[in-house]
C-alpha cells in the first residue's frame, strides 16, 4: 500500500506488524445469506457463532495493508459497524470515508465521531458536513444568540438543512460536551477535501463530489455551497485528462448505473461508491488494492 498525499505532505504507511483487528465487533466477513439483518449479524459476531465465512479479497492478519473507500453513511450506524466488521479492518489498513457521515439516518454523531477520531480512517467531508461546519457555530452552542448573529443567508441555509435531515444531527451535536463539539468543528475546518493516493503505479484522486475545479480546492474550508453544485461530468467519460482515477461519493450509484443497481460503479477511470444506504439501497466499500467490494443492506 502506498502512502497518501494531502496538500504536499506524505504519511508513512503503517507496518504490517500493526495488522491487528480494530473492527468493533471482532473478526467477521460477508454474510452467507441475505436474510440476516444487521442486528442478527452483529449478534452472531458477538456470540462468535459460525455464521460467516471469509471471502477471497478480504485481508487477513498477516496480509499486507490495503486501502478501502466508502461514502455517504448518513448516520446509519448499524450498517457502518457491520461493514467495518465485514471488511476485517485492521490498524495497518487505511479507510477513506468520502463525506456525508451525517444527516437523515438515526445516529449521525456516533458515526461522525468514529470516522473523525478512529486513527485508521481519513475523513474527507461532503456537502452535509458543510452545513454543520458553517451553521454549527451559530446554532450548535447557544442557538438563540447564534440565530441573532447569523446572516439572512445562513438562516436560509439553516432552514434548508433542517428539511434535508439536519434536525436530528443538530440535536445530537448539541448533546455532546462543548469541547467535543469544538473538536469536531476544528477537524472539519482543517480537513482535506481532496486526497491523492496510489496502489503500485495506479493513482487515485479521492473526493466527496467531483465538481468542476475541485482540484483547485484541496482543503474543505476552501469550498462554498456553490462549489458543490458545479457538476457537469459524465460518469461514463474520464473526468481528468490523465490516467488518474477519480473516486467519489455523493450521487447514488443507482442513478448512475444503467442497470439501476445500488452497487459500486467503475468505468472510464471513475469509481462511484455511494450506494444509497439511507435511501434503502446499500452501504458499500471498495478496496483500491484488489477492486473487492463489500456491501451491507441499506437502512429501512
Amino acid at each position: 500500500m502506498e502512502t497518501e498525499k494531502t496538500l504536499g505532505t506524505s504519511e508513512a504507511s503503517p507496518s504490517p506488524d500493526d495488522c491487528e483487528l480494530t473492527a468493533p465487533f471482532g473478526l467477521g466477513a460477508l454474510h452467507e445469506r441475505e436474510s440476516y439483518t444487521p442486528e442478527e449479524a452483529l449478534a452472531a459476531l458477538n456470540a462468535e457463532r459460525p455464521l460467516f465465512s471469509m471471502p477471497l479479497g478480504i485481508p487477513l492478519g498477516d496480509d499486507p495493508p490495503v486501502q478501502w473507500v466508502m461514502s455517504d453513511i448518513h448516520g446509519c450506524i448499524d450498517q457502518y459497524k457491520w461493514l467495518l466488521t465485514s471488511m476485517n479492518l485492521r490498524k495497518c489498513d487505511r479507510l477513506y470515508v468520502l463525506g456525508d457521515a451525517i444527516d437523515r439516518g438515526p445516529a449521525s454523531m456516533d458515526v461522525l465521531c468514529d470516522v473523525i477520531f478512529r486513527p485508521e480512517i481519513t475523513y474527507i467531508p461532503g456537502n452535509h458536513d458543510y452545513f454543520l461546519l458553517r451553521l454549527g457555530p451559530h446554532f450548535g452552542f447557544r442557538p438563540e444568540e447564534g440565530r441573532a448573529r447569523a446572516s439572512l443567508f445562513d438562516q436560509m441555509l439553516y432552514a434548508a438543512w433542517m428539511l434535508d435531515g439536519g434536525s436530528s444531527t443538530l440535536r445530537q451535536f448539541r448533546a455532546l460536551p462543548v469541547d467535543k463539539r469544538r473538536e469536531i468543528l476544528h477537524y472539519l475546518e482543517n480537513a482535506p477535501a481532496v486526497v491523492e493516493t496510489s496502489v503500485g503505479s495506479r493513482k487515485f484522486i479521492l473526493v466527496h463530489e467531483a465538481t468542476r475545479g475541485f482540484l483547485e480546492r484541496p482543503r474543505f474550508s476552501d469550498w462554498t455551497l456553490r462549489d458543490f453544485m458545479r457538476r457537469g461530468f459524465d460518469y461514463y467519460e474520464p473526468i481528468l485528462p490523465d490516467e488518474r482515477t477519480v473516486v467519489s461519493g455523493h450521487k447514488w450509484t443507482a442513478e448512475i448505473r444503467r442497470d439501476g443497481a445500488s452497487e459500486i460503479f467503475s468505468f472510464a477511470n471513475n469509481i462511484a461508491v455511494d450506494c444509497g444506504c439511507v435511501q434503502g439501497g446499500r452501504l458499500g466499500a471498495y478496496c483500491l488494492d484488489n477492486t473487492f467490494r463489500v456491501y451491507a443492506p441499506g437502512y429501512r
